[in-house]
C-alpha cells in the first residue's frame, strides 16, 4: 500500500466513526431519515418518469393527445386500453409535484431536529466531562481553549454534521437519478457513471487540500481565542503595565495568516470549481453525440436524459462542495473529542463511575 493511500484510509476511517456516532446518538430515527431520504428521491424520480410519455407527444400531427403507456399486466389493469388521457397525466404530476414539496418540508423539518439534538448531546457530554474533571488538569491548559472548544469548534462539528447530512442525501439523490435513468437507456447511464468517476477522481486532490486547510484552520482560530481571552482576562494588568500594543500586533498577525490561509483556500477551490464546470461542459457534449450519433435515441428519452443529468450536474458539484466543508470541519470534532478524552481520564473519583 502506498504512503498516500495510508492517510487516505485513516480519513475515511475518520468519517465513517463521525457518522457512526451521529447515528449512535440519534437511534432509530437516523434510519428514519434515511428512510426519508430514499422516499425523497423516489417521488422526485417518478416525476421525471412521467415526463416520458407527454414528451412523446411532441411533433404528432392528430390532436389525439392519450398518453400511450407500456404494454404490461400492471399497466393493463390500470388502464384497459393502454392509454391515458393528457389532462389525467398531468393532474397526476402536479399531485405529486405537491405532494414531494410537502414531504420535502416534512423532511427538513425532521433532519433539523435530528442534528439539533446531536449537537446539544455533544456540547452537553464535553461541557459534564469538564465539570466532572479534576482541578489539577485545569492548571495545565488554558481557559481559551475550553471556550474555544465549546463554542468555537462545536459550531464547526456543526457544520460538518450539516454537511454530511447533506452528502448522505445528495447520493441518495444522485442513486435515485441513476435508477430512473437506468429504465431509460441503460447503457447511456453507464456512460454517464464513468463520466461522474473521472470527475470525481480528477477532483480528489482539492477534496485533500480541504483537509489540510481544516487543520490548519482549528489551529489559527485557536491562536484567536487565546489572545482575545489574554487580553480581555488581564486587560487591567495590560493597561498597568503598557503593553496594549503587543497584544494588538499578535492578534493582528493571527488574523492576517487566517486571511492568507483562507485565500488560498478559496484561489484553489476556485480552481476545482472552474475544472468542474469545463469537465461538466465536455462531458455533456459526449452524451450528447454518443447518444444521438452511436445508440439513435428517440427525441423524448434523449430530452428527459438531459434533463436527469442536468439535475445530476449541480447535486454533483454540491457533493463536492459538501464533503470539502465535512473535510474542512472534521479536525475540530477531532481536536474536541482528544479534549474530552483528557478530562475523562482526569475524572475525580465520584464521578469515576459515569464514566
Amino acid at each position: 500500500m502506498s504512503k498516500s493511500s495510508i492517510p487516505r484510509l485513516s480519513l475515511f476511517r475518520d468519517v465513517a466513526a463521525f457518522g457512526a456516532v451521529i447515528a449512535q446518538i440519534g437511534g432509530r430515527r437516523t434510519w428514519t431519515a434515511l428512510l426519508f431520504l430514499i422516499l425523497g428521491s423516489l417521488t422526485e424520480g417518478i416525476s421525471i418518469l412521467l415526463l416520458v410519455p407527454l414528451l412523446h407527444l411532441v411533433g404528432r400531427a392528430d390532436q389525439d393527445f392519450a398518453v400511450r403507456l407500456p404494454n404490461n399486466d400492471f399497466v393493463r389493469w390500470l388502464a384497459p386500453d393502454g392509454t391515458l388521457q393528457l389532462t389525467t397525466v398531468l393532474c397526476a404530476l402536479v399531485a405529486l409535484v405537491a405532494v414531494q414539496a410537502a414531504f420535502n418540508r416534512f423532511k427538513s423539518v425532521y433532519m433539523a431536529r435530528l442534528l439539533f439534538d446531536f449537537i446539544n448531546r455533544l456540547r452537553m457530554n464535553l461541557f459534564e466531562s469538564i465539570g466532572k474533571a479534576r482541578w489539577g488538569v485545569f492548571s495545565r491548559m488554558r481557559s481559551s481553549d475550553l471556550d474555544h472548544a465549546l463554542t468555537g469548534d462545536i459550531d464547526r462539528v456543526q457544520g460538518a454534521a450539516f454537511s454530511l447530512l447533506m452528502l448522505v442525501q445528495i447520493s441518495v439523490l444522485l442513486v435515485g437519478y441513476l435508477v430512473i435513468s437506468m429504465f431509460i437507456s441503460p447503457v447511456m447511464t453507464a456512460f454517464a457513471i464513468v463520466i461522474g468517476i473521472v470527475m470525481f477522481v480528477v477532483l480528489q486532490p482539492f477534496r485533500a487540500r480541504a483537509t489540510a486547510f481544516g487543520r490548519v484552520l482549528t489551529s489559527n482560530r485557536q491562536d484567536q481565542y487565546r489572545t482575545v481571552s489574554e487580553f480581555l482576562g488581564g486587560i487591567k494588568v495590560a493597561k498597568s503595565l503598557n503593553v496594549e500594543a503587543s497584544y494588538f500586533a499578535q492578534l493582528q498577525a493571527t488574523l492576517e495568516k487566517m486571511k492568507a490561509d483562507n485565500i488560498d483556500y478559496v484561489s484553489n477551490s476556485s480552481i476545482g470549481t472552474a475544472v468542474f464546470q469545463v469537465a461538466s461542459v465536455v462531458g455533456l457534449s459526449l452524451f450528447i453525440y454518443v447518444a444521438l450519433v452511436r445508440f439513435n435515441l428517440s427525441l423524448a428519452e434523449i430530452v428527459v436524459l438531459l434533463l436527469v443529468f442536468m439535475r445530476i450536474a449541480p447535486r454533483f458539484m454540491d457533493m463536492q462542495t459538501q464533503a470539502q466543508q465535512v473535510l474542512i470541519n472534521l479536525p475540530a470534532y477531532t481536536a474536541m473529542r482528544s479534549l474530552q478524552a483528557r478530562f475523562d481520564a482526569e475524572r475525580e473519583p465520584g464521578h469515576a463511575e459515569s464514566q
